[in-house]
Order: C-alpha cells, then structure tokens, then sequence
C-alpha cells in the first residue's frame, strides 16, 4: 500500500514540475522579449537568475 501511495506521489510531483516547466519557460520567453524590446540593438543578453 505505501508503495503505491509513493508511487501516485510521484506521477502528481512529476506533473505538476512540468506545469511549472512550462510556466517557467513562457515567463522566460515574455522576458527575453521585453529585453530585446527595452535594448536599443534590439540584442537579448541572457543572464542567470538562479544558481543551484
């Protein structure tokens, strides 16, 4: 029982990471556009906003 109460823990943990994936990514992308809009070469300069 516990193993499979783990186990459907880990397939809700699995999609829900990959929502925020998604999430994350379309924040990125409306970020890298505003950059490249705010510049005035139009150049995106990338820079990390985490480190692990």
């Amino acid at each position: 029982m516990e193993r499979k109460m783990l186990i459907r823990n880990i397939s809700y943990m699995e999609r829900e990471l990959s929502e925020m994936k998604k999430e994350l990514a379309k924040l990125d992308a409306q970020n890298e556009q505003r950059e490249g809009m705010e510049s005035p070469e139009g150049m995106v300069v990338r820079q990390p906003y985490f480190q692990l």
